[in-house]
């Protein structure tokens, strides 16, 4: 049976989330306070990267568009950035049929690391932000907002509407990582109050596995 490009990718990569070495406490004793924030939001967010199935933690911009290049509009998937400066990257099919990747940025304010998409500096206070790159990826989906958030591509397509509709996995999703999103997609999307798991009819174990990632993406 012949493998997807997405099969053959994750044949040969590894399911540990990596976490980019500029942002790796060095052995001085003294490490700033932003800094130090920035790797604690790193490691937080680790985790839910490892769970989600659709982060790739060493790709190329050419490899992510050759895996997204005959899917649907509004695929993506998450990468680890190119640039060491920055932490992760969206790459997305768009309406025009180009892929583009546009960085996640991290800010620091307030004594706390938040991630957003990039853009320039007068309108960052109005981006979706989030402490979590997998939360942030879900606002960003499920948002009535997306469409203020546009961009250009490198063939001259102005006006471009963001759209993120489904993320490309790096392997066929285990059923029961598949019933938990969507335990936590019918709490809370359709319910009008969110579903307490702790009150929930269902053993201890159950209950933990469902508290240890509470995103629906």
């Amino acid at each position: 049976m012949k493998m997807t490009s997405v099969e053959k990718y994750s044949k040969n990569s590894s399911s540990a989330v990596a976490i980019p070495k500029c942002l790796l406490p060095s052995f001085n004793l003294y490490i700033d306070e932003e800094r130090y924030s920035l790797i604690n939001a790193i490691n937080s967010t680790s985790y839910k990267l490892q769970q989600c199935g659709w982060y790739y933690a060493d790709m190329t911009r050419e490899k992510a568009k050759e895996i997204l290049h005959d899917k649907p509009i509004g695929s993506f998937i998450l990468r680890q950035s190119s640039e060491a400066i920055r932490n992760y990257t969206i790459s997305v099919k768009t309406q025009y049929g180009a892929v583009v990747s546009i960085r996640i940025m991290s800010t620091y304010k307030s004594g706390r690391i938040t991630f957003h998409l990039d853009c320039s500096r007068k309108i960052t206070d109005r981006m979706l932000e989030e402490g979590c790159v997998v939360d942030l990826v879900q606002q960003l989906i499920t948002t009535r907002t997306l469409n203020v958030y546009r961009f250009s591509d490198n063939k001259g397509h102005r006006n471009i509407s963001l759209q993120l509709k489904k993320p490309v996995s790096l392997s066929p999703v285990s059923l029961k990582h598949l019933c938990r999103t969507q335990v936590h997609k019918y709490s809370q999307l359709t319910l009008s109050t969110p579903l307490s798991i702790d009150k929930l009819p269902i053993p201890l174990t159950l209950k933990g596995y469902l508290s240890d990632y509470t995103n629906f993406v």
